[in-house]
């Protein structure tokens, strides 16, 4: 041996961790005693020790021994990935290294330098779930969370900590559903049938029941048995669905007008179709709702109505848009419109050429343009215009935050900020989902967002959520 314990040669080190790949434990210990002044502590140019390298390999014997003598940090990080040796023990598949790293306290949510978890490292070698879905597939429904405004679908007001599948559809019934919107006091339920079912709360007539009774169990909605139903959206107080013919019905509480009939009311108890002269002839194919809001769209054509607090893309003027108006900062050329989402303080758009529009503050504006494969967008937080917001006496909702889902599964996230009418926005790349069940994961906590625009859709409201997912 010529160096000293603080010997920091490369080749020493390479030497030390070849040793440690392929010779026995009795062997490794005498050799590392003699060879090195700095033994089993020595890394190599990428930051590895004897810990990582015994961690890839699978030597159980001298990750023990190492651990036992507490040699070495057992969460102590490379320099090349920032992965610890629980990280590289899971990449590699040895399952019993990892439960040893783990009984000398190694740090299961320790993230590499991508935002990796070793438990993340564990399934990115997993399969992924492909599941082949045909239009007439069964698809069961999961509820969970607070339940304290009968919202789960349960029959009770019991909380759920973990998903619990909603027993009507598919035991009782044997209804396949195949989108649910959850509201902070009721829920709505899309069947693939075509038949729309709610619960929770009626007052206001949001159930669309024909009365302003609280119903524990979804109940179809009896007033729609003549339409064949695609497409359902609400609100905290109304509800909207659209039909396969092109129009759209809206119930529940009018306050804002943001149910769309003309003269208003004050609530409508059962669906009403929302017709006026300027909509004749048109075909709609989707609609959105917030609190104070609700959207409706063709293909090339977006109509908002409403409480005006900057967010249906109209100018400011009128304090609330009491029929549908077309969005004029919409009329848009050789494209169309994919999706609308609403929040209560804002509404994002997306075209087939991957643009994303924003209504927001009395403005309209492109802040994305031509981002490729996004099938599904969130828009979350922001703030409703000053006057109203004093008025309403609601909260402000945060950050003003763009949600959108990538056909292969990737998650972007916007956060996006104003100044003097500029735009910033933060994108963040939110990792790829490639399991539904992981152990040691709370259930659900993760799930197959790369299958989610084909094979289920995930509904979330504050502390309910809602899972849509095949047999």
């Amino acid at each position: 041996m010529d160096c000293t314990a603080k010997c920091r040669l490369p080749y020493h080190a390479d030497v030390v961790l070849s040793a440690v790949t392929k010779e026995s434990l009795q062997d490794l210990q005498h050799f590392v005693k003699y060879f090195c002044g700095n033994g089993a502590q020595t890394r190599d140019r990428f930051g590895r020790n004897a810990l990582h390298i015994a961690a890839s390999c699978g030597r159980k014997d001298v990750l023990k021994w190492l651990l036992e003598e507490k040699l070495l940090d057992v969460n102590e990080k490379d320099f090349e990935s920032g992965w610890t040796a629980l990280h590289r023990t899971c990449y590699y598949g040895h399952l019993s290294c990892a439960l040893l790293l783990l009984q000398h306290g190694a740090n299961i949510y320790e993230k590499d330098f991508e935002g990796l978890t070793p438990i993340e490292m564990l399934m990115l070698d997993c399969p992924r779930l492909y599941v082949s879905q045909s239009p007439d597939a069964h698809l069961d429904v999961y509820s969970w969370g607070r339940n304290s405004n009968f919202t789960l679908g349960h029959g009770d007001d019991k909380e759920r900590n973990i998903p619990e599948v909603v027993d009507l559809f598919t035991r009782m019934l044997h209804i396949s559903i195949k989108e649910v919107v959850l509201c902070k006091f009721h829920a709505v339920f899309l069947a693939n049938n075509g038949s729309v079912w709610t619960c929770g709360h009626g007052l206001g007539g949001r159930l669309g029941h024909g009365d302003e009774k609280t119903i524990l169990v979804p109940t179809k909605v009896d007033a729609l048995n003549d339409q064949m139903c695609c497409g359902i959206a609400a609100g905290q107080d109304h509800t909207v669905v659209l039909c396969e013919n092109g129009n759209v019905c809206t119930f529940g509480v009018n306050k804002y007008h943001q149910l769309g009939h003309h003269p208003p009311a004050t609530q409508y108890l059962s669906p009403k179709p929302v017709l006026t002269k300027t909509l004749k002839g048109k075909k709609f194919v989707g609609v959105a709702a917030g609190k104070f809001h609700t959207i409706m769209f063709t293909e090339s054509e977006v109509y908002s109505w409403g409480l005006n607090a900057g967010q249906l893309g109209h100018i400011k003027g009128d304090r609330t848009q009491v029929i549908p108006r077309q969005i004029s900062g919409l009329y848009l050329k050789n494209t169309s419109i994919l999706a609308v989402n609403c929040c209560d303080a804002a509404t994002v758009f997306l075209t087939s050429h991957g643009d994303v529009y924003l209504a927001y503050q009395y403005t309209l504006r492109r802040i994305i343009s031509k981002l490729p494969n996004i099938k599904k967008l969130v828009v979350n937080g922001g703030c409703l215009d000053d006057n109203h917001f004093k008025e309403l006496k609601v909260i402000k909702f945060g950050v003003l935050t763009v949600y959108g889902l990538y056909g292969d599964g990737y998650v972007i996230n916007l956060k996006l900020y104003f100044d003097s009418h500029v735009v910033f926005f933060y994108p963040t790349m939110l990792e790829s989902i490639y399991t539904a069940f992981a152990p040691h994961v709370t259930p659900f906590h993760r799930c197959p967002l790369y299958m989610a625009s084909s094979i289920f859709d995930l509904t979330m409201f504050h502390a309910y959520n809602v899972l849509i997912y095949p047999q």
